[in-house]
Formats: structure tokens, C-alpha cells, sequence
């Protein structure tokens, strides 16, 4: 089952004052618009194990693996920018997520 929400990761870290323009103008004057998460609104989306943030206007993909007792769990990003300028490596993602759907929803033995 696929859970979409559409979260505001700017009310996570207080920016609730100042637009996401706004503020993105500020990160990029201070060199700090790498901090795309305080600018740019995440689609969530969760399967039983992951968490996958999707940042449009930043292009970036954050995958976080289950929670670890009281910590957010791990995270791992993709720059979707760098993968547009890589087309073998986006094929070869392309054709992995592909084979997922066709195995028909079928989990792997270890699942």
C-alpha cells in the first residue's frame, strides 16, 4: 500500500515567517541553498520499510530506512540534477524499478 502526503518541511524547521522564495534567496546570499529541505515543500511517500522524500524544485530524492529506537533513522540522497546528466545510470535505474513492477508485487524471499 502507497501512502502520499504532501508535507511543508519549512513549519518542520520554523520558517513559517518568511515564504519559501524568500527564503531561498537568503540561503543562496549565504551560500546555504544546499539547504534544500528548509525551501522546498517534500511529497512523501512510505512503503513497510522506507520513507522517500521527493523535492521537486530542489531535485532531490531522500530515501530514509525505519526509524533506530529514538533516532529519525538513516538517510541517503540522490541528486536528480546529476542523474539527468548521467542517461546510462538513469537507464539502468529506469530498468531496475521497471523489473520491480513487473515481478507483479511479488516480495523477495527474504521479505
Amino acid at each position: 500500500m502507497l501512502n502520499v502526503t504532501v508535507e511543508s518541511s519549512t513549519e518542520k524547521n520554523r520558517i513559517t515567517d518568511k515564504s519559501r522564495s524568500e527564503r531561498l534567496k537568503e540561503l543562496i546570499v549565504s551560500n546555504q541553498s544546499a539547504r534544500y529541505w528548509e525551501w522546498d515543500t517534500a511529497e512523501e511517500l512510505e512503503t513497510a520499510k522506507n520513507r522517500i522524500y521527493y523535492y521537486p524544485n530542489a531535485g532531490k530524492l531522500v530515501v530514509r530506512l525505519p526509524l533506530y529506537r529514538n533516532s529519525l533513522g538513516k538517510l541517503s540522497g540522490l541528486d536528480l540534477n546529476a542523474l539527468k546528466r548521467a542517461p546510462e545510470v538513469l537507464d539502468r535505474l529506469i530498468e531496475i524499478l521497471q523489473s520491480l513492477k513487473e515481478q507483479d508485487g511479488k516480495a523477495a524471499p527474504n521479505e
